[in-house]
């Protein structure tokens, strides 16, 4: 069984779109089981203090988290701005405080990181309390681009697995393609057959 714990994006996992109960609620879609905690970030994960719920997992499972498609889509941004540092400086940051507190979970499973997708299709204008943005449409999906590509060299460095269909999810000229879109955030079930690597993923595979 693969554990995907995270945000709202690990109901994609579920088989089915729509947006699933949170935590404590499970959703069993085999060879998936998915955990929802809300609107967390990448960024603040070692502060959410989940490590008794991973220890009670099985051992024999491995365990995906699925966190920085907030981070990315608003937070890193309106960081450069008000820091006045270059969003790579904010992603690295983020980023390794991210690996950080999945390392000191030791947690004994085979872990992966599944990464951010494409960015929403919404713009600056449309942001709100719930769903905060900053930045145009393609410049957060270049957030999201170098948030992956920084991710996957840290994750590997400790041994985590690292997936990703950033580059699928993408039309020609760079923007998000709305056909892989349940909603204007979260993946449909349309981009199901691009993670059939992730479903062959077991505790006894090598990294990817």
């Amino acid at each position: 069984m693969i554990h995907v714990v995270g945000d709202s994006h690990v109901c994609f996992f579920n088989g089915s779109d729509g947006i699933t109960d949170m935590y404590p609620y499970a959703h069993s879609n085999p060879p998936f089981k998915t955990y929802r905690l809300g609107a967390l970030l990448a960024y603040n994960l070692e502060e959410y203090n989940i490590g008794s719920f991973i220890s009670n997992l099985p051992k024999t499972d491995s365990i995906l988290f699925s966190f920085g498609e907030i981070d990315c889509r608003y937070h890193i941004k309106n960081q450069s701005i008000k820091q006045s540092v270059s969003v790579e400086t904010i992603i690295a940051n983020c980023v390794d405080r991210y690996i950080a507190a999945i390392t000191k979970l030791n947690s004994n499973h085979k872990v992966g990181v599944w990464g951010p997708p494409a960015t929403t299709l919404l713009e600056e204008k449309d942001s709100n309390s719930q769903c905060p943005i900053k930045g145009d449409h393609l410049e957060r999906n270049r957030i999201t681009r170098l948030f992956n590509i920084y991710l996957k060299s840290k994750a590997l460095e400790v041994g985590v697995a690292f997936f990703s269909i950033f580059d699928d999810l993408l039309a020609e000229d760079g923007s998000t393609n709305p056909f892989y879109y349940a909603d204007s955030i979260h993946l449909a079930q349309t981009a199901a057959p691009l993670v059939m690597k992730l479903v062959l993923w077991s505790p006894t595979d090598d990294t990817p």
